[in-house]
């Protein structure tokens, strides 16, 4: 909670014009170097400022759920700075996504005792459409794959660990 109240203090910091903050939920599943680790409820947040007609910049914060079973579930967070190439204007808008940041996940389940939580860092690649319902309000599909690695985040999981997602989105630009 407090990193997305951290994110819209942001958003509301930057400067008038082409500001936008957007919600989403879908579907998605945890993978590593075995395969998958479960799948799960997908919810995230973002704020972000559009620079010019294709480029734009966001903060994004999501968690995603994995249920495998009883003996592994968990959940898995991302705090990344994306950049977006928009390529159309108008009311439909899709866009190519790419950045970086950092993944926390944390493991629980029976076998385990306690939950394990591994930090590092992480990278996302996706791309959607913003599909404008009027001048302010859009609906954003969208297809990201968001991938975690590095010494810390093996506390908790193999390293790598990729979480691809679909989700469904709306939106306000101001």
């Amino acid at each position: 909670m407090k990193r997305w109240l951290l994110a819209l203090a942001w958003g509301a910091c930057l400067p008038a014009g082409n500001r936008e903050v957007s919600g989403s939920v879908g579907y998605g599943s945890l993978w590593d170097d075995e395969g998958t680790l479960g799948r799960g409820a997908v919810g995230g947040v973002a704020v972000g400022v559009h620079g010019n007609r294709k480029l734009g910049f966001e903060v994004d914060y999501a968690i995603s759920r994995n249920n495998r079973s009883e003996n592994f579930r968990g959940y898995t967070q991302y705090l990344l700075a994306n950049g977006l190439v928009h390529f159309a204007r108008g009311k439909a808008r899709p866009y190519f996504l790419f950045g970086g940041g950092m993944a926390i996940h944390t493991n629980t389940g029976a076998y385990l005792g306690s939950p394990r939580t591994g930090v590092g860092p992480a990278v996302a690649i996706g791309f959607g459409l913003k599909g404008f319902i009027n001048e302010h309000w859009f609906i954003r599909p969208e297809v990201r794959v968001s991938g975690g690695w590095g010494s810390g985040l093996r506390k908790a999981i193999e390293s790598p660990a990729t979480v691809p997602r679909i989700t469904i989105g709306a939106g306000y630009r101001w």
